[in-house]
This record gives structure tokens, C-alpha cells and sequence, in this order.
């Protein structure tokens, strides 16, 4: 029983901290509730059972903490059947929501069945086991946890199910993590409910812990692999080794709990000075690092080459995006290939592209699918699915491109925002969102009357617009979207370079005016 209550007191604080951890990262994404409800639950269920123990609770007072720690299992359950419905883009089969139907009947009846007996007026308990009061009887509970058994193990035909019908995207994710979580709570609720109905529990609840732990920090790695594939950011490689050393703590203080060593914790003592000597090295490397980047930035630079003169002067932009004529990417001052060892495929570049030109609103997950992933049949449920699935996991490599080694939860170039995606102003320079500053500039300028300063700030307009337009090569943007724009950064070209032609003509610069007025005709010709 020791065993319990000191794995107990362990335990709520590292829940605790997953549930706030997870909360802060994504607290407006569906997913993240269902993890913090999962995680709530346990919170509630193993600090019902530690609060049993307090000195001086009274008899009346131990029902009722009993009847609040049943509720955490039932959070989970309910947190568990969210989550499947996520998972599973709010479409179930009809035997599935037969399997719901039962584990949430047998969810109220229970607790029907369970809130009087906690009451004021309820007889005292017919037993005492360790002693601590009992809402019911064992055997007077058989059916209960019969059930609670069942729910259980249909909860996990259910997720098995999910791992074979969920989204091309999801799967591996279910399949790698999610089968394993619930196995883990499954054994661990297994476990208890036998103990409960052969009346052997010398342990308490210690023999269910570690495997509902462990659960724990295997679900808060697949939250993470669910957020690589919305965002594309990577779990860093000490974030990795941090969970490992998470389980193996768990491990090491369920060895000596169950099988003390010179009555010491040796094992967990170990792991403990492990972890930290770890800790230490991931922490010094990275102050390492960090001081030789401001050491570097304290260096006075090299005086500029004529070959560095020569070439195009970049602002520091962590990402330039060139989109009038040829597809362009430069990003912390490097070109990107267009390759699709970078791009994974060139609608990926599309999508890019297309987010660029629906600035500064951006675009709604339908409007950029249909755009990009159109259904042929729009009455099909499965195809939708596709196409959303789709969606996202070219989100997912395009966000991986343009930050490879960012933090976790980072949109730092893509955000999403009431329910748009958008590519963010103050971090990414875009060609066409230049074009058009300037040429708005230049029409405000020459209006008031200051046509020199116009015809500047329409000359920098030019030197962004080459004669073949934007995007000319582009395959995966639909026409009906891409022609408007098209046809109205080459309306504002036009008319700029006219008034152009007009102004160095009456300012005496015939050369530059012919110039103009052969461009002109070779851009409106074609």
C-alpha cells in the first residue's frame, strides 16, 4: 500500500505538468482537449484515491472521495471516444456508434447506480479492505466491473478499427502509438478490476500505475507526431531522449517499489543521475552553440568583394518568395531547389504560392482544398476525407521546408489564425505583394501631383516584373483563380509603364521612353 501512495504522490505533479504542457502549446486545436480531458481524468481518478488516505477522513467523507475517483476512469472513456471521432473526421460506422451508445449508457447507469450510496442517508459499508470504506461491496459490484471491463476492451476494437479506416496521413501515427496507449490503459484497468472482484489489492492501485504512466508519456509523443504532421516541425532529438528517460524512470521506481534493494532506491537514483548528467551535456552544447552565434554576429564583416556588389542585394527576410516569372524560393538567405528532394512535389510549392497571393486574409482548409484537391464528387464522404488528408500532409512537408529545424508548435511562416491559414507579412518578403506596394505607391504619388517620385517607385516596380508575368509555368492552381490575378498585375504594369513612356518623353529622355514603349508592346502583345 506504501507502494500506492508514493508512486500516487509521484505521479499527479508529472501528470499535472503533461495536462499544462500540452494545454500551452495548441490550446485552440480539437485534439488538444482530448488529451487534457484524458489526462484531467487521471488526475482525478488517482488523487481521489490519494486523498483516502488523508489522516482523520471520516467514513462519510471516504464514500464520497470514492464516488469522485470513479469519475476520472469515465473522463478518460469519454476524452477516448472524442478523440476517436477526430481521428476518424467525425464518421463512424453504425456499429461503432452501437459500441458508443453501450459505454455511455453504461457510464450514467453506473453513476445511477454509484451517487446514493455515497448519500447521507446510505448504510455504512459492508466491509473495510486496508482500512479504507468501500461504496459497495465487491460482490455486490460484480456486474459494474464486468462492464467496466467490457467498455474497455470495446474501446480498444474501436481504436484497433481506427488504426485500418482513419485518413492515409493518420494512420501511421494511430498504428505507431495510439494501439500501444491503449493497451497499456487496458491492462492497467484489467488489472484493477480483477483485484477489485477477487478481493486481493495488498497493493492498492500500484500494480495499474506504472502501465497508466507509461500511457501517458507514449500519449504525449503522439500528440507530438500529431502536431509534426499539422505544422511539419520534428521533435527535436532531446525532446526524444527526454521521454525515454521519462519511462525508464517510471521503470526504475516501480522495480524498487515492488523489489527495494538495501532498502534504497537504487535503480531510480541511477536513472535519475543518468537523466540529469544528460541534461547537462544537451544544456552546455546549447549555450556552446549560442555563443559562438553571437560571437559571430559580433565580428565585423569582411569589406564587400565587387563580386558581392554585383549580385542582388537580399534585406535580411527569413523567406523571399519570387513568384513573378519562374517559381522562386530563397530562405535564411539560401535558394531553394526545385527539386522534389526539397518540395516533396511541385503542388507543394503551389500551395505556397497560392497562400502567398490570398494575402493578407489567407485561406480557409476548404477554400485552399478546393483550389488544390477539388472532388470530382462532392457527395462523397471518402473523397473529401482524401482530399483534406491530402491538405494537410502537404502542410505539413511545406512548413517542414521552410523551418527544417524549428521548435515544436512553431508557425512561424504559416499560422493559423480563425480558421485561415496564412502566410505571415512580417517574416516573408513575396515579390507580388511588393509589385503591388509599389505600384499603389507610385499611382498615390503621381495623383498628388509628385511625378518624379511616382515614375521611382514605378521603375523599382518594373525591375520585379519580368514580360512572361506571374507564375508562368504554374500546373496545379486553378485557372478561374490564377488568370484574375494575373490579368491584374499585368493591367497596373501596363498603365504604369503608358504613363511611364509619356513622362520621360516630355522630360526629354527619348532613349528611356523608347525603352518603355517597346516593352510595352511586346508585354500587351503577348
Amino acid at each position: 500500500m506504501r507502494a500506492s501512495i508514493v508512486f500516487s504522490v509521484i505521479m499527479l505533479p508529472l501528470l499535472a505538468g503533461m495536462m499544462v504542457f500540452i494545454l500551452l502549446r495548441r490550446p485552440r486545436q480539437p485534439v488538444t482537449w482530448g488529451f487534457v480531458g484524458a489526462l484531467a481524468g487521471l488526475i482525478i481518478f488517482y488523487g481521489g484515491d490519494l486523498a483516502l488516505y488523508w489522516p482523520g477522513l471520516s467514513w462519510r467523507a471516504g464514500l464520497v472521495w470514492q464516488l469522485i475517483l470513479n469519475q476520472g476512469p469515465n473522463l478518460v472513456i469519454l476524452s477516448a471516444l472524442w478523440l476517436l471521432w477526430l481521428f476518424r473526421e467525425q464518421h463512424l460506422e453504425r456499429w461503432e456508434w452501437m459500441v458508443i451508445a453501450f459505454i455511455l449508457v453504461r457510464m450514467v447507469v453506473d453513476f445511477i447506480w454509484l451517487a446514493p450510496k455515497a448519500g447521507a442517508d446510505a448504510p455504512n459499508p459492508c466491509t473495510i479492505i486496508q482500512g479504507l470504506p468501500r461504496i459497495v461491496c465487491p460482490e455486490h459490484a460484480r456486474l459494474s466491473n464486468a462492464t467496466a471491463m467490457a467498455s474497455a476492451l470495446l474501446l480498444l476494437v474501436l481504436y484497433i478499427h481506427t488504426t485500418l479506416k482513419a485518413s492515409p496521413s493518420l494512420r501511421p501515427i494511430l498504428r505507431r502509438y495510439i494501439v500501444w496507449i491503449v493497451l497499456l490503459m487496458v491492462t492497467g484497468s484489467t488489472i484493477l478490476q480483477i483485484s477489485v472482484l477477487t478481493r486481493d489489492e495488498p497493493w492498492g492501485l500500484f500494480p495499474t500505475q506504472p502501465f497508466v504512466l507509461i500511457a501517458a508519456v507514449i500519449g504525449i509523443r503522439m500528440f507530438l507526431a500529431l502536431e509534426e504532421l499539422e505544422t511539419g516541425v520534428r521533435l527535436s532529438q532531446a525532446g526524444r531522449g527526454l521521454l525515454a528517460w521519462l519511462i525508464l524512470l517510471i521503470l526504475a521506481l516501480t522495480a524498487d517499489l515492488t523489489a527495494p534493494w538495501l532498502d534504497a532506491p537504487i535503480a531510480t537514483v541511477v536513472v535519475m543521475v543518468v537523466g540529469i548528467g544528460a541534461g547537462g551535456a544537451v544544456l552546455l552544447n546549447e549555450l556552446v552553440k549560442r555563443a559562438q552565434h553571437h560571437q559571430a554576429q559580433a565580428e565585423p564583416s569582411r569589406p564587400a568583394t565587387e563580386a558581392d556588389r554585383a549580385g542582388e542585394a537580399e534585406p535580411p527576410w527569413p523567406l523571399r518568395l519570387y513568384l513573378l516569372g519562374g517559381f522562386r524560393a530563397v530562405r535564411q538567405g539560401e535558394a531553394l531547389p526545385n527539386t522534389s528532394e526539397v518540395w516533396r512535389s511541385a503542388k507543394t510549392r503551389s500551395l505556397l504560392a497560392y497562400l502567398a497571393l490570398r494575402a493578407p486574409r489567407g485561406a480557409t482548409q476548404t477554400e485552399i482544398v478546393d483550389a488544390l484537391w477539388p472532388l470530382q464528387d462532392e457527395l462523397n464522404p471518402e473523397e473529401e476525407r482524401r482530399s483534406r488528408s491530402a491538405f494537410r500532409s502537404y502542410l505539413a512537408t511545406l512548413r517542414r521546408v521552410l523551418e527544417p529545424n524549428a521548435a515544436h508548435g512553431s508557425e512561424r511562416f504559416i499560422e493559423l489564425e480563425g480558421g485561415r491559414y496564412r502566410l505571415r507579412p512580417e517574416v516573408a518578403w513575396v515579390d507580388v505583394w511588393e509589385f503591388q506596394r509599389l505600384m499603389a505607391e507610385g499611382e498615390a504619388l503621381w495623383a498628388g501631383g509628385r511625378r518624379s517620385e511616382a515614375a521611382a517607385a514605378w521603375e523599382a516596380a518594373l525591375a520585379l516584373y519580368p514580360p512572361e508575368g506571374l507564375l508562368p509555368d504554374e500546373l496545379y492552381l486553378p485557372p478561374e483563380f490564377l488568370e484574375p490575378v494575373r490579368e491584374d498585375l499585368r493591367f497596373r504594369w501596363l498603365r504604369a509603364v503608358g504613363r511611364l513612356v509619356n513622362f520621360y518623353a516630355e522630360q526629354g529622355n527619348a532613349a528611356r521612353a523608347e525603352e518603355l514603349r517597346r516593352l510595352w508592346q511586346q508585354v500587351r502583345s503577348g
